[in-house]
């Protein structure tokens, strides 16, 4: 199910049943809060990226894939 953030707004107090001032004032935040969370937790396949590089002895260091 998709939501516009207006309805996911709606949806949280209608589901917390909760209209009071600093509850109402703070959504924005906890929804950003979460959007981080599930950011952070979740892995993926967009961000993740195959490299073949060679290794030498005594040697730290390998090229990052320029994209």
């Amino acid at each position: 199910m998709s939501y516009t953030y207006t309805q996911l707004k709606s949806s949280i107090q209608e589901y917390t049943d909760n209209n009071e001032t600093s509850f109402v004032s703070n959504l924005d935040r906890f929804i950003k809060s979460a959007e981080q969370r599930i950011f952070s937790t979740v892995d993926l396949e967009y961000f993740r990226n195959n490299a073949s590089g060679a290794m030498t002895s005594c040697n730290q260091i390998i090229v990052v894939p320029a994209d």
